[in-house]
């Protein structure tokens, strides 16, 4: 059955956005991963390998719903990446230890899916598939802010490499 249907093009853009956001804190905590020094080395090291391994899925499922319906051939693959090396210069630029960079990434996420959600519902424009993401993403990164802000208050967290 096909069914001709035409996107609100702000439901692109701000589905694009977010991709990018999501690409931004997946580079984010793979680099943190690979810079993990110190006494907490390892322990960071396995920390920030978990946080982007759940990104990882998530990056490609929102892809997936956006070129399978919502973009289609409109999806801009270099739009996408270029947004997500503009967040990443500028958290390393803000941030320059790894925990509070990351701690930050997953707070701006936080805050992007919660306006992003509310958005979406109030165009009455929120199918369930994707309302199911967006929740499921915003409970998964809930627990990467709570882990990200034990780690920066043991040991008297002030900063690092």
């Amino acid at each position: 059955m096909h069914t001709d249907r035409t996107e609100n093009p702000n439901k692109i853009s701000t589905l694009t956005d977010l991709l990018s956001l999501f690409m931004a804190v997946y580079l984010t905590h793979w680099s943190s991963h690979w810079k993990s020094s110190g006494s907490t080395s390892y322990g960071d090291h396995l920390l920030f390998e978990r946080l982007y391994e759940a990104v990882s899925g998530e990056i490609d499922v929102l892809a997936e719903k956006l070129l399978s319906g919502i973009a289609g051939p409109d999806f801009s693959h270099s739009v996408m990446v270029s947004a997500a090396s503009d967040y990443v210069t500028d958290w390393e630029f803000e941030f320059p230890d790894v925990v509070s960079r990351s701690a930050h990434a997953e707070e701006v996420l936080q805050n992007r899916l919660r306006m992003d959600f509310s958005w979406l519902e109030s165009t009455n424009d929120l199918p369930l598939g994707l309302n199911d993401f967006l929740a499921a993403a915003a409970n998964t990164h809930d627990t990467h802010c709570y882990l990200l802000n034990r780690r920066m208050l043991e040991n008297n967290y002030f900063g690092g490499p």
